[in-house]
């Protein structure tokens, strides 16, 4: 703007900004009781209404076309606090996500049509607080919400900074509103600090940050919305016009006002009337009662004496309740001595109980590490025990085999007498082989077969009852197997629950250890990391969410699993720098996930409602983290039953949305590919989702001590199949043995049979040299049976002398596992005994807890009682100072003064007879008219001045308030003068206050220089209307003093000339105040350089 123009309104902007101060608080509603003169004020808005129109004239026929190069874009004002620096939607109308940085200054909003401009500017005065119906795009807030979402959200962030900032110790720098809008209807206001929390959720905390910083959101001329616009720009009547006017000046709300003040005032001056209508005859009756009284004077003697006497017997029953109240202070502090020795006998038990619980707990957690040990001997203990095995089966091996080498030497020597007895047999057949000798040979030779075939059955009897016990040797060698791998898992067991209690013992003081042993200190670093480029990350995923039904805990720590330790991010950048975190404290194996931030929705996928499935169990805080599960887990399809046959049923009817079926008893029932049911491997890690932690504690202790019995009782089943299994390989070798003996016999025999039958034989030649032969063989093999008998006794002996060694260090290694045991079960006496003690002193504390909360009764009941008592003597006290304030000391009783006033008023009551009343009562009377009297009359005269005062304050404001519409007026009028200067045309605004119109008239560039008269907006063309509706906003806009302007499609109906020149003009406007200027148009702004205070916005079509 031209130097010597500024100077002409430079008047105008200081009244504008007192305006802003009066409308302002007028809003707040009137809290003053009488008016001010502002001369200053008025002398002002007199010399600007005679100065500034020949000011004006002289700028504009000096100046030429304005020229917005003129402007400089890098220095401009802008408002530190009130202005917009960011629009954030959520599924709202037409988009599914958009974020916008508004610039300081200007900010231009581009798009093709249908790209969501103008639905920014909804969000804006939605989020600020207007309804629905004053957008014009909607009935009511649900239409807002993008099709097919179920709520919408609206952030904005406002600036609060600078000189004036809104509560700036709860809001620095910004002030976040946030707007929910649910589908099934309501929304919620949350206003958040630049740090993100939550300050308040009330709208009339939003109301007077609005208010505190001038934002006026339903104010038409500031938020100009795109149907206000285009009705402004084309078809705007004078009386809409002036509608505008008024509004947006904020003069219609001050006119109302005003009105609303006149009637009440008119109401009290009617009250007014009638109450002094009532004041003849009030002053009429206190002047008769005023009369009576002075008659009675005559009796107030008896009535001082009388009130002497009360005096005294007031005093008198004062300091007998102050005796009682001393009384009371006495028992009272008694009580509370006692109390306080209860109370150090309290503590001191106290003391011992919580250090006998601290022994206990430093006893348990001894012992537990003592039991947590390794046993370093356990594996040797192990392999002794199967080197014995292998030493014993060595030694009935060479037992065996020097009784086979044994029989081998006894048969060979039984062999070589054979030979020799036949060598002499043979020589002596040759002297008698008669027939009888013949015969005695047959017939032993049937006897040995006879005896054959007896030790034959006997040996396959053997045989079999071998086989039979080598069965039942090896079923229970695999029965020790079986106990001992039972005995491995157990260990286990007892071990895992060892581990579980020492988490549990962790979570007491820290839940998060159930996800991690150090997952606060992951916590702890996530929120104090500042480089996350997008949401911080949302985890574990277990802390945010609740179990609704506790039957099913075990069950879906088992379907949930590994995601109940996961965390959700949004972009690598963010997923690499939580890992850097997991890493640092060694948790590298917790899942992240990466996700957009999308609330989609997932009812259409889930089953009937009278189905429970893992969604409906469970309670989430966080939206985000819910969508992570149905996307990985797929828990809106998953069913949960307590009955597992009822499951089995529903799964074959194959109902609908439903994949699978779990049980509360870890059964997975159904799938995609088919019917089947199996059992689920249960959950072994901290439990997440329970909450009783001392019950858990105290589960798994009894979990570890049945663990305990159970592998004691396998140790005993192990001894007792040993034992079995020893018998049976000694009636297996009582077999072998038998049947070889069985066998050897037979062998025997059968070389008997041959040899006679041999003898059978008709052979008188002997040959002796082969028998010789045959004996000299036999007393070798003699001598080889022998030396291998040695040998193998050598080793039978080494065995033994190594098994001796094993027996010894086998019982050494079960010496120190009767030591451990033995240490162990010390640890348990000990802390029995603790236990025993922890309990008698509990139980004295109780009894001094009882006895202290029966003393704190009686102390409470004393107290009462002295403090009630001292209330009430503080009580009379007070009254009797007001009717008595000269205290009386007294001895005697209150009995006894009451005897002396009744003898007084024995007197008064004879004059009462006389008079109808007693002195008091017409003095009470007397008193009473008066007042009433008085007091209406001081009443009506208050309210009379009130209503004069009233009556002044509102005529002085509706004479400033005509005085504030005349200055707008004639603002308005140069202004628009000087904008279509600026395009060299010439106009003028006609205000007709009486018939509420405004019309401008306008003479264009060719018209002006010819000298043409003005012609109605109505016959100019769609661009000159346009720009000639631009220009009167532009003018309007000099008279509010607002941080916000928001203007939609303001050139939709200009050519490309006209919108330039209109541009150019927003600009020269803009630079001369300090507010945000926000404007949405549909054309292209390449013209426009973008810098520090110009900022261009250009939104891509959104997807539908």
């Amino acid at each position: 703007m031209p130097t010597n123009l500024k100077r002409v309104f430079s008047n105008r902007e200081d009244s504008d900004s007192e305006l802003g101060r009066t409308q302002k608080k007028s809003r707040n509603d009137d809290q003053d009781s009488e008016i001010d003169d502002d001369e200053e004020f008025e002398r002002s808005i007199a010399s600007s209404e005679g100065d500034e129109d020949s000011d004006v004239e002289e700028e504009l026929s000096s100046s030429d076309t304005y020229d917005v190069n003129a402007i400089d874009l890098n220095n401009l004002k802008v408002n530190e606090a009130g202005t917009i620096a960011r629009v954030e939607l959520v599924d709202f109308m037409c988009h599914k996500y958009l974020k916008i940085e508004f610039g300081p200054k200007i900010n231009f909003v581009i798009g093709h049509n249908g790209s969501g401009k103008s639905a920014i500017l909804t969000a804006i005065t939605i989020a600020l607080g207007a309804n629905a119906s004053a957008t014009n795009r909607g009935k009511n807030l649900g239409d807002f919400i993008r099709e097919g979402a179920n709520a919408a959200n609206i952030t904005i962030h406002l600036t609060n900074r600078g000189s004036t900032p809104y509560k700036p110790d709860l809001y620095p720098n910004i002030i976040i509103v946030e707007r929910r809008i649910n589908k099934e209807g309501g929304s919620g206001y949350k206003l958040k600090n630049s740090s993100g929390h939550i300050v308040s959720t009330k709208k009339e905390d939003l109301v007077a940050i609005l208010d505190h910083l001038n934002i006026l959101v339903n104010n038409p001329l500031t938020m100009l919305t795109q149907d206000m616009a285009r009705k402004f720009l084309s078809d705007s009547t004078p009386e809409d016009k002036y509608k505008l006017f008024m509004l947006g000046t904020q003069l219609a709300q001050l006119q109302r006002d005003f009105e609303t003040v006149r009637e009440s005032l008119e109401t009290a001056r009617e009250t007014l009337d009638r109450k002094k209508q009532g004041l003849p005859a009030l002053q009429a009756k206190a002047n008769e009662a005023q009369k009576q009284y002075e008659d009675i004077n005559e009796a107030k003697q008896v009535e001082e004496k009388i009130d002497i006497l009360n005096n005294e017997l007031v005093w008198s029953q004062i300091i007998q309740k102050e005796k009682e109240n001393e009384k009371f202070k006495r028992e009272f502090e008694i009580v509370e001595q006692k109390l306080a020795q209860l109370n150090e006998a309290c503590d001191a038990e106290s003391e011992k109980l919580n250090t006998i619980t601290e022994r206990i707990r430093s006893e348990t957690q001894e012992w537990e590490a003592f039991l947590n040990e390794p046993n370093p001997d356990e594996q040797r203990k192990q392999e002794l025990i199967e080197k014995k095995a292998e030493q014993e089966r060595e030694i009935r091996e060479t037992k065996s085999d020097l009784q086979g080498v044994n029989n081998d030497i006894k048969r060979t020597k039984a062999a070589k007498e054979r030979i020799e007895n036949l060598l002499k047999a043979e020589l002596q057949k040759i002297e008698d082989s008669s027939r009888i000798k013949r015969d005695e040979i047959q017939k032993e030779i049937d006897k040995c077969k006879e005896k054959i075939a007896q030790m034959v059955e006997e040996a396959k009897q053997f045989s079999t009852e071998s086989a039979k016990l080598e069965e039942e040797y090896e079923s229970e060698r695999a029965k020790r197997e079986s106990i001992v791998r039972e005995m491995a898992t157990i260990k286990h067991r007892r071990e895992e629950c060892v581990r579980f209690i020492q988490h549990l013992e962790g979570q007491r003081g820290d839940s998060m250890k159930a996800y991690g042993s150090r997952m606060s200190d992951v916590l702890d670093a996530i929120r104090r990391e500042t480089r996350w480029e997008k949401r911080r990350p949302v985890g574990p995923f277990g802390a945010t969410l609740q179990l609704l039904k506790p039957q099913f805990a075990d069950t879906l720590e088992t379907v949930l699993n590994k995601n109940l330790n996961a965390f959700v991010v949004e972009s690598f950048h963010d997923k690499n720098l939580l890992f850097n975190i997991l890493a640092r404290f060694n948790m590298k194996t917790i899942p992240i996930i990466i996700s957009d931030y999308d609330i989609f929705d997932y009812s259409s996928g889930e089953p009937d409602s009278q189905y429970l499935t893992v969604l409906r169990a469970l309670k989430f805080n966080d939206e985000w983290v819910k969508r992570q599960f149905i996307v990985a887990n797929k828990i809106e399809k998953i069913l949960l039953m307590e009955d597992r046959q009822k499951a089995d049923d529903l799964m074959r009817t194959k109902p609908r949305n439903i994949d699978l079926c779990f049980t509360s008893g870890g059964h997975k029932v159904g799938g995609r590919s088919g019917m089947k049911t199996v059992s689920i491997e249960s959950y072994r890690g901290p439990p997440r989702f329970q909450k009783d932690i001392d019950g858990q504690i105290r589960k798994y202790r009894t979990m570890e001590e049945e663990l305990k019995q159970k592998y004691n009782e396998y140790e005993l089943e192990i001894r007792e199949i040993k034992v079995k299994m020893d018998n049976l390989e000694k009636r297996k070798r009582d077999c072998r043995r038998s049947e070889d003996r069985l066998d050897r016999e037979i062998k025997n025999l059968e070389h008997i049979i041959s040899e006679k039958e041999d003898d059978l034989k008709v052979d008188d030649q002997i040959d002796q040299e082969a028998y010789q032969k045959d004996i000299k063989e036999a007393e070798e093999k003699i001598r080889a049976y022998i030396l291998q008998f040695h040998n193998i006794k050598g080793q039978h002996d080494a065995v033994i002398s190594e098994i001796k060694e094993t027996i010894r260090e086998l019982k050494a290694l079960q010496n120190k596992d009767a030591e451990r045991e033995k240490i162990s079960n010390e640890f348990r006496a000990r802390i029995k005994k603790l236990e025993d003690v922890h309990s008698e002193i509990n139980n004295q504390l109780e009894a001094l807890k009882i006895e202290r909360t029966t003393t704190k009764s009686r102390r409470e009941s004393r107290y009462t009682q002295y403090v009630n008592s001292g209330k009430l003597v503080k009580q009379w006290t007070e009254q009797a100072i007001e009717e008595y304030p000269d205290r009386v000391s007294t001895d005697r009783t209150p009995h006894e003064v009451e005897k002396d006033i009744q003898h007084l008023q024995a007197l008064a009551r004879e004059w009462e007879n006389k008079v109808g009343f007693t002195a008091e009562e017409l003095a009470k009377r007397t008193y009473e008219v008066l007042k009433a009297w008085n007091d209406a009359d001081n009443t009506v005269k208050g309210m009379e001045k009130l209503y004069r005062s009233l009556r002044k304050m509102l005529a002085k404001r509706i004479e400033k308030w005509d005085i504030f519409r005349q200055h707008i007026s004639i603002s308005a009028k140069n202004y628009f003068r000087y904008f279509l200067h600026m395009r060299g045309d010439e106009g003028a605004i006609k205000f007709n206050h009486e018939s509420r119109k405004l019309e401008i008239r306008v003479s264009t560039g060719d018209q002006y220089s010819k000298g043409s008269r003005q012609k109605d907006s109505r016959s100019l063309s769609g661009g000159e209307k346009s720009f000639s509706q631009i220009s009167l906003l532009l003018s309007l806009w000099q008279s509010i003093s607002s941080p916000i302007i928001c203007l939609d499609e303001f050139d939709v109906f200009m050519d490309a000339v006209n919108r330039k020149q209109t541009m150019s003009m927003i600009m020269n406007s803009a630079s001369d105040n300090s507010s945000q200027y926000i404007l949405i148009t549909p054309q292209d702004a390449s013209n426009m350089v973008p810098g520090p205070y110009v900022t261009i916005h250009r939104l891509a079509d959104p997807e539908r």
